[in-house]
């Protein structure tokens, strides 16, 4: 798909009674490609783009669009997948216990992040301490 514009993708969206999360994400993507950096000149664009569909939408509707901030997701209970499921992970641990066993370093599984710049670097422990927040926030 060729790299498109803020204007092109808001000429190709639909008006839905929710803001949609794929919008917001193909909007920052394209000021990001046009050069807009950092989070808030990043928001301000997309909010500037989606006031024409959304008149209402606030800064933190479009922060949560775009990280996903409060979507869980749940595996399937289909009894089918749930025994897959069940299958991969005895799998996976099989292969980590040989690995240890030769005393070789298990090898990364599942979805890989970005490493932390020091701007999330700097935000996160200012945070932990002043609002209590749960050691696993901290990554």
């Amino acid at each position: 798909m060729a790299e498109r514009t803020p204007q092109e993708v808001l000429a190709n969206a639909a008006k839905s009674e929710t803001l949609d999360p794929k919008l917001v994400f193909d909007l920052t993507r394209a000021h990001v490609r046009q050069g807009v950096k950092g989070l808030e000149p990043v928001i301000t664009s997309v909010e500037a783009d989606l006031k024409a569909l959304y008149p209402n939408v606030t800064r933190r509707q479009i922060h949560d669009a775009l990280s996903g901030y409060g979507k869980v997701s749940f595996p399937s209970k289909a009894e089918d997948l749930v025994a897959v499921r069940e299958l991969k992970q005895l799998a996976r641990l099989t292969s980590q216990l040989e690995d240890a066993q030769r005393k070789v370093a298990p090898l990364k599984t599942g979805p890989q992040r970005d490493k932390a710049t020091q701007k999330v670097c700097k935000i996160v422990p200012s945070n932990h301490k002043r609002y209590s927040l749960p050691r696993m926030w901290m990554g």
